[in-house]
């Protein structure tokens, strides 16, 4: 109906009653909307120059504790040099780092951050891959189990192969120290941890400005930075302060497309700290059906493409002339839903305040140029809105539905 549309143009406030508050929250919103952003060349991130001196810093405080591995000393140095790398490599914080466990490679595929080793033919210990927890949206709506019969399977976790070399590093301090699975691999306290790295920060100038905060960020913005993607580097990274994100509520990937996206993304970084990937042995397989990580409830591409062609054949078996009220009722209703959901495929929205916004936009666009404003559960001032250039396709689309209201 017409009236469901219609906006206040404007509303009188008395200055006194609100005394500047909308100006503070107009300005809190700004600080947070600067703050959300995140960039490849986000300053906070360690330069290629710092990422290729904690590298040798690493490497040599690894190369002392061999020379000495019976030193308590040592060992407790050479942790927070593996700890670092961890976080770097993997994008996790102090605390998910000072809980990696050792697993065998036949443990359960729980959600948790372990190191998964077997051994070689000499039954010397080597490691078999990573396995990287997975992230949930923070759903707060319970489903009933026939509901959930239509859901995705979701992966608790996604195994990754060592290609950095850290995995076996980490093996053979384990052996040296005695540690096997399910054991910790890292037995340093938070408070110890950050005297250690603030006494290795004051003998290595180059470490100065490393900060475990800027290292676990490396990961996550680099991800980004190759796909433009956020969701999915959350997701490799297993962020989980990002479990209330809108956007997670709606992505949905492969546990292939995870491993894939981690792979690329680290051989980046290796490559920014000078060091080449190795030969890493393939992660175990996992012998269940297809797993996915993100969103539980997603349409399958062929599901989609059954629906589109359903639609149209339904709309060509309609012939005008003097058909019944019904048979006309079934076909716009058939049409329009075509023309709704190409307009979600191609913009990415749902437009559930108003479907037609798109369309007036069109509409009053002075020599019919196809760029709009692209926005949802939007104020009325549309502050959030996105200018954007519509693809032929849908541009035609619309304008004949146009045609078709019209008519």
């Amino acid at each position: 109906a017409p009236g469901e549309r219609e906006r206040p143009v404007l509303a009188l406030y008395d200055p006194n009653e609100l005394k500047g508050a909308i100006a503070r929250a107009r300005t809190a919103e700004r600080i947070r909307t600067v703050v959300a952003q995140r960039f490849a060349w986000d300053l906070p991130q360690p330069t290629a120059e710092q990422l290729c001196q904690l590298g040798q810093a690493a490497q040599a405080r690894w190369r002392t504790f061999l020379d000495q591995p019976e030193s308590l000393r040592l060992q407790r140095e050479v942790q927070v040099a593996l700890m670092l790398e961890t976080m770097l490599l993997f994008g996790k914080n102090m605390e998910a780092v000072r809980f990696l466990t050792l697993r065998r490679a036949t443990s359960a595929p729980v959600r948790e951050f372990s190191l998964l080793i077997g051994e070689d033919k000499d039954g010397q210990a080597r490691p078999l891959g990573w396995r990287l927890p997975v992230i949930e949206p923070l759903y707060r709506t319970a489903m009933t189990a026939q509901q959930l019969r239509h859901a995705r399977p979701l992966a608790q976790s996604f195994v990754v192969p060592d290609i950095s070399g850290l995995g076996q590093r980490i093996v053979d301090y384990c052996t040296i120290c005695g540690r096997v699975p399910p054991e910790r691999v890292f037995t340093l306290r938070a408070s110890t941890f950050g005297e250690l790295l603030e006494d290795w920060r004051a003998d290595t100038r180059q470490l100065a400005e490393l900060t475990p905060l800027r290292l676990q960020r490396v990961l996550e913005t680099t991800v980004f930075a190759q796909t433009g993607d956020w969701s999915i580097a959350w997701l490799v990274s297993g962020d989980e302060t990002r479990v209330g994100e809108t956007r997670l509520y709606y992505s949905g990937y492969s546990v292939p497309a995870l491993q894939a996206t981690y792979s690329r993304a680290v051989t980046e970084i290796l490559g920014r700290i000078g060091w080449p990937a190795g030969d890493s042995v393939a992660p175990p397989r996992v012998k269940s059906g297809p797993m996915y990580a993100g969103a539980r409830f997603l349409p399958k591409p062929q599901s989609v493409r059954d629906l589109l062609h359903r639609l149209r054949d339904g709309m060509k078996a309609f012939c005008p002339g003097g058909e019944r009220t019904a048979e006309w009722v079934a076909y716009h209703n058939r049409f329009t839903l075509y023309c709704w959901l190409m307009q979600a495929l191609t913009t990415g929205m749902r437009a559930i305040n108003d479907p037609t916004e798109i369309i007036d936009q069109l509409r009053g666009n002075s020599a019919g140029s196809p760029t709009v404003t692209l926005a949802d559960k939007e104020t009325v001032f549309l502050d959030r809105a996105r200018p954007v250039r519509l693809p032929g396709m849908i541009e035609l689309q619309l304008a004949t539905y146009r045609r078709h209201a019209a008519y």
